[in-house]
């Protein structure tokens, strides 16, 4: 384009400091890219721009409360970095010299590059501190509470073990065995870093397995069968769930059809040993499970009131697997356990390498 469409542009800026560009800024603008996965510095280096810096953040630097709550944040993200991430390949543990220093410091010190080698401690640190503001002001542990509470109303009464040990879902109509059900508590506050860093789109305010539940099943079939079982006692409100977070790994819906189709399976009280043992053809797979683990997951969002009257929708997780499918879970590459280390070992290349 000519040069002539951008020569009135200039009498808009103001002095020459002006024109300067931080690149980094805007690549997190129009470029696509979380600021944590910068690797340019800051431009804060006087007392003005952090000030302003902190501001359009959200907070006030000279607001005691907002001190202390950007403290808290600071130490647990300190706490998450010796516990989770420390010692990583060369880097044992945090420079003496960085210990030492505000929020504030660590701002302008992040506004200097690094010698070439060393590790950015100052951007590593903000980056940390980001993500723990964001779980502190995202996570409403009291809503989640009494959303999970709720579910456990739902659920509970149709879940009853027999005489001999067999756990059952279901009511005077439908009775579907199950291998195992647990809840899902609350995650602690590094599970909740850990969620929000391994992957680059992660955000605490759409982090939707805070809370739920996971049932096994004797085989695929009986798995369809449950979540039927669910729907239809409105256990499960269809409207409610999230499309874009269900993941289907355990079976593809035409097939399914198809098969439930061909056989016309009437609702009624299922013994283990007389559930088909039908395997579905495998559909979608998360990039940190293992390819052996293989379960239908979808979220549903409950409508909850706090005790001021206002209402919200908090999000509640259901897993449903088969028995071999969580057998390679307790072991091996599918175990919950392995599938965590590669979550951690995802979030330390993404910020401890250079």
């Amino acid at each position: 384009m000519p040069k002539t469409r951008y020569t009135n542009l200039l009498p808009l800026v103001s002095s020459e400091k002006e024109l300067v560009i931080n690149w980094q800024d805007l690549s997190s603008l129009v470029g696509n890219h979380s600021i944590i996965d910068a690797h340019g510095h800051l431009s804060l280096s006087t007392e003005e721009a952090t000030t302003k810096f902190f501001l359009s953040y959200g907070l006030d630097p000279n607001d005691e409360d907002d001190r202390s709550f950007l403290s808290h944040c600071y130490q647990m993200a300190l706490h998450y970095l010796h516990e989770e991430l420390l010692p990583f390949e060369r880097f044992r543990s945090i420079p003496e010299y960085y210990k030492t220093l505000s929020v504030s410091a660590l701002l302008k010190e992040s506004s200097h590059p690094p010698a070439s080698g060393a590790l950015p401690w100052a951007c590593v640190l903000l980056k940390l501190l980001h993500c723990s503001i964001h779980v502190h002001t995202s996570v409403r542990p009291k809503l989640v509470a009494t959303a999970l509470e709720s579910m456990k109303e739902r659920i509970n009464p149709v879940l009853q073990e027999t005489e001999d040990g067999i756990w059952w879902i279901g009511d005077e109509d439908c009775r579907i065995p199950i291998v195992h059900f647990s809840y899902k508590e609350v995650k602690t506050f590094n599970r909740l870093m850990t969620k929000l860093l391994h992957k680059p789109g992660n955000l605490a305010s759409s982090i939707t397995d805070l809370i739920g539940i996971r049932f096994v099943t004797h085989s695929s079939y009986a798995a369809i069968l449950l979540l039927r079982f669910l729907v239809s006692r409105h256990i499960v409100n269809a409207a409610n769930i999230l499309p874009e977070r269900t993941k289907n790994s355990l079976a593809h819906v035409e097939e399914v059809k198809e098969w439930f189709d061909a056989v016309s399976p009437e609702v009624q009280v299922t013994e283990p040993e007389a559930i088909p043992d039908q395997v579905f053809t495998e559909s979608q797979l998360n990039p940190h499970s293992a390819e052996s683990f293989k379960m239908i997951k979808f979220v549903q969002r409950l409508h909850v009131k706090d005790a001021h009257g206002q209402r919200y929708f908090i999000p509640f997780e259901f897993q449903v697997l088969d028995k071999e499918s969580w057998s390679d879970a307790q072991r091996g590459p599918g175990s919950h356990a392995a599938y965590r280390r590669r979550q951690v070992t995802s979030v330390r290349k993404r910020i401890l390498e250079l």
